[in-house]
């Protein structure tokens, strides 16, 4: 989060996904206690995922496509407000 601070352009105050990697690398009660850690320090939902294995990567795709579907309708809605109401 230091790195995307100092690094500017408004990446600090981007929507964040975490995702922790190489899960069918570490054991099954290491990576409960991996991943509840990730999700105190983050602040919010950790997905699971396996690059190897492709475990959890659906899940993540699927709340990046959800994040810009909100974004871009956040984008929209001041022009349809604006086109609806001008005279």
């Amino acid at each position: 989060r230091r790195e995307l601070t100092a690094y500017g352009h408004g990446l600090a105050g981007k929507t964040e996904i975490v995702a922790l990697n190489k899960s069918a690398a570490i054991p099954k009660a290491a990576l409960a206690k991996k991943r509840a850690a990730l999700e105190k320090a983050c602040g919010h939902k950790v997905f699971v995922i396996s690059g190897v294995s492709g475990e959890g990567v659906d899940d993540v795709l699927r709340a990046i496509a959800k994040e810009l579907a909100k974004h871009r309708a956040q984008k929209r809605a001041p022009n349809v407000a604006r086109a609806e109401w001008s005279p």
